[in-house]
């Protein structure tokens, strides 16, 4: 039975189209892995204020760090000097949880803010120390040469340049400076906190000035 060319063309668009719709159903309905949009807001970096000892901490106790760089957020802007402001979640003498939830300026009420704990460094260290932690969402590598632009627009890295450190120090989600065997744990959710953690029998004890690199959003 001989075909219509026409009718035979008709008949491959049709088919090409219902391949495309289901190639498009399929991938809409996957189930995929933690966003990386998460991890794509506005980077904000600040120095622990108090040094935490872990075997003293008690789940309630505020935290509170300065921050290194101004940040623009939903229409608000905060300049570098603001306190980030959070607490222990949990705590036992090799664990540390850490939870940050809202940002003050002087004389103002705190604003609260999502803030996820990607990476942490002391300003005395070499970014060659990096450790990157292997239950970090996200991890990408430590030893990528980006510009601190190009790092600064990469969802899974971050930078960290301060008044302390000339240069700017690459590190990625999960990355924890100068904290020999210490660990960290982080999540996309700012509400889930992070964890520090180390092996036991070590003291596991964050030291004023300590560097945070936060990732903001607004709470769920």
């Amino acid at each position: 039975m001989r075909i219509n060319p026409l009718a035979g063309k008709i008949l491959l668009t049709l088919s090409l189209v219902t391949l495309a719709i289901s190639s498009t159903i399929c991938v809409w309905g996957q189930t995929s892995p933690s966003s990386p949009a998460a991890s794509t807001g506005p980077k904000l970096q600040a120095e622990l204020l108090k040094t935490i000892d872990a075997s003293r901490a008690r789940a309630g106790d505020e935290v509170t760090a300065r921050t290194i760089t101004p940040l623009a957020f939903n229409g608000s802007k905060f300049p570098a000097g603001a306190v980030v402001k959070g607490h222990v979640a949990e705590a036992t003498p090799v664990r540390l949880l850490l939870v940050f939830d809202s940002i003050v300026t002087k004389k103002n009420a705190p604003v609260p803010l999502g803030l996820s704990l990607r990476a942490a460094m002391m300003p005395k260290s070499t970014g060659q120390s990096a450790q990157i932690s292997p239950h970090a969402e996200g991890a990408g590598r430590g030893d990528m040469l980006r510009s601190p632009t190009a790092a600064a627009e990469d969802s899974t890295n971050t930078v960290f340049q301060g008044p302390k450190r000339p240069e700017p120090v690459m590190v990625s989600n999960g990355g924890v400076v100068g904290l020999a065997g210490v660990d960290l744990k982080v999540s996309t959710n700012p509400k889930a906190g992070a964890a520090f953690e180390i092996a036991k029998n070590n003291k596991l004890q964050l030291e004023k000035g300590l560097q945070l690199m936060f990732v903001v959003s607004t709470l769920p």
